[in-house]
């Protein structure tokens, strides 16, 4: 019992051992090695999106809209 218990932790080492330390690094974002700035997002372009919400108790209901995002 003695002797398995002892190779299990010696394989339990060995594997830990030898993950590779590139795993254990971040991902970057594609495309460049910095993230994003604040004044990055100036350099998107504006699109519409449905946004709604809540109108009220009686009747309730939703109400969505077109609203322009910068």
């Amino acid at each position: 019992m003695k002797t398995l218990l002892l190779t299990a932790a010696a394989a339990g080492l060995v594997a830990v051992a030898s993950l590779s330390p590139a795993s254990a690094i971040e991902p970057k974002p594609s495309g460049s090695n910095t993230p994003p700035t604040v004044g990055s997002t100036a350099t998107r372009t504006p699109h519409y999106e449905w946004q709604y919400h809540y109108a009220g108790r009686q009747p309730a209901r939703w109400e969505g809209h077109w609203v322009l995002v910068r």
